[in-house]
């Protein structure tokens, strides 16, 4: 069993208010595409239009499935219920 640390202790609010500073001129590159967020909502680690690329992308970067979050970001104008 893997040891929790500091580093990779995942705190949701946290995630989400730093998440929700990006405006959507910044996020607009990524449209249609997922994306994996570091834990603290902050950075955009890796992004791609296929998930499984996203995950090989952070597997290359020495990142484990505790050390991001994978998220869809819709196209413009989509709403999602």
């Amino acid at each position: 069993m893997a040891q929790t640390t500091k580093q990779n202790v995942f705190d949701y609010d946290v995630f989400l208010r730093n998440k929700h500073q990006w405006t959507l001129e910044q996020l607009a590159p990524y449209r249609d595409q997922w994306l994996a967020w570091s834990l603290d909502g902050k950075t955009i680690v890796a992004h791609h239009e296929d998930p499984l690329e996203v995950v090989r992308a952070c597997k290359e970067l020495g990142l484990t499935g505790e050390e991001y979050m994978l998220d869809f970001l819709s196209p413009e104008n989509e709403v999602w219920i």
